[in-house]
């Protein structure tokens, strides 16, 4: 009797799930060298999932709200991975205050404007930091905390009072 009441809640169980499962708006994959995107659209938020070339997932996140979509996130990165050294296009995509991550996370200073940016754009992005920006793949996006990540956690993204999606963290 205990089984069949266990196997009848565990069906019950999984039956209101999948009903509950609610179907995306929309959905795609993107794929590039060394695997793939899918990204699922609900609303304003996008379940992404990065998997490499063999299938295998190495990120599953939700962005929405303040992040941005997805286009926008690559869009982002890849003007970043293709201006990153020049200091005064990166700094008209930035939202400031710049929070820069040094010493894993122990020490971080504010840049609050383009202006200084420019001043310090080799202390920010140190020769370390472009080779990472440069190597890291835009199709890889992870999200958490309302910002967006490529390059595991190098630079982070998130929309600025405008809705625009701009750079907001760079990790040394």
């Amino acid at each position: 009797m205990k089984v069949h009441l266990f196997a009848t809640v565990i069906f019950l169980l999984a039956a209101s799930a999948a009903f509950s499962a609610e179907a995306p708006d929309s959905s795609y994959v993107v794929t590039f060298l060394g695997g793939s995107t899918t990204v699922e659209v609900f609303g304003r938020v996008e379940h992404i999932v990065v998997r490499d070339i063999e299938g295998i997932v190495r990120a599953d996140s939700e962005c929405g709200g303040s992040v941005g979509n997805y286009e926008q996130i690559v869009g982002v990165a890849k003007a970043l991975q293709i201006y990153v050294t020049n200091a005064d296009a990166v700094g008209a995509f930035v939202s400031y205050p710049l929070k820069v991550n040094s010493e894993l996370g122990k020490k971080h200073v504010d840049i609050p404007s383009k202006k200084a940016l420019v001043a310090h754009y080799n202390d920010v992005f140190t020769p370390s930091v472009i080779e990472r920006i440069k190597k890291s793949n835009p199709h890889e996006v992870f999200c958490r905390n309302g910002m967006a990540t490529i390059g595991s956690g190098i630079v982070w993204f998130a929309e600025d009072g405008d809705g625009q999606v701009k750079l907001a963290v760079v990790n040394q």
